[in-house]
């Protein structure tokens, strides 16, 4: 039991280092192109909703017309 609470505690030890080696500072050129990226990407998302919302649109109108 107690080499099992000293190997926990070791394996949390290293846990934390591993997190601060993980908060390394990106360069200006990537954190920019990650901005970008997650603007193109709500764009695109924002256009296939727009376009499932047309389509579903006209589905229940064509629906609704035929009586």
């Amino acid at each position: 039991m107690r080499k099992f609470v000293q190997a926990a505690k070791y394996s949390a030890l290293g846990g934390l280092v591993a997190a601060g080696n993980a908060m390394a500072e990106l360069p200006v050129e990537v954190t920019t192109a990650i901005s970008d990226a997650k603007t193109d990407g709500l764009t695109v998302a924002g256009g296939f909703l727009a376009a499932i919302i047309v389509i579903s649109a006209l589905l229940i109108a064509r629906r609704g017309a035929k009586g």
